[in-house]
């Protein structure tokens, strides 16, 4: 059994608009923070449309902060556009907070997310995390998360590929 102050939660965005799927998916992890209390909660998520005024990581904060029944640390990291961003500068936090070596680390994505979560999380974190995938769609390993694992292996090995990655992610944010 894992004692609960040694938990560390990263919820990863997809979206900053409030879906009914976006909803759905954050009830899942106020209930899975509600029954298991960790003791760090990082939201990660920048501005990813020009249209919402508020980043990934503040929405999903402001939609599950009020709905815990305790009060974890909480952190918001707001300069990601892309899966590798996310845990590049949650991993850049957590290298400062003295208590990390101990934690055990869970991840909340979007289930064609899962297998770049542990990639990256392994890369930046130099951890195995347990994933949580409270997601709408099917639980599957297709194409769609075999392509994102291409394009964060990409990034993290060929020269200047991640500078373009977060360009065209930065593009596509204006047009939205």
């Amino acid at each position: 059994m894992i004692r609960r102050d040694t938990l560390i939660l990263i919820v990863t965005g997809y979206g900053s608009s409030m879906t009914p799927e976006m909803r759905d998916r954050l009830d899942k992890t106020v209930a899975f923070c509600n029954g298991k209390h960790p003791s760090v909660i990082i939201f990660t998520g920048g501005f990813t449309q020009r249209s919402v005024p508020q980043s990934e990581a503040s929405m999903m904060a402001d939609y599950v902060c009020p709905r815990l029944n305790y009060t974890p640390l909480i952190v918001l990291e707001d300069k990601s556009h892309t899966t590798l961003e996310n845990f590049k500068f949650c991993a850049s936090w957590l290298k400062t907070w003295p208590k990390y070596k101990d934690q055990t680390l869970i991840v909340d994505c979007e289930v064609t997310r899962r297998a770049s979560v542990i990639l990256l999380s392994l890369v930046y974190m130099r951890k195995l995390p347990r994933v949580e995938t409270s997601s709408w769609m099917p639980r599957y390993f297709g194409l769609h998360e075999l392509v994102l694992v291409g394009y964060n292996l990409a990034q993290l090995t060929i020269p200047g590929f991640a500078g373009w990655m977060r360009g065209s992610r930065l593009q596509r944010a204006e047009r939205s």
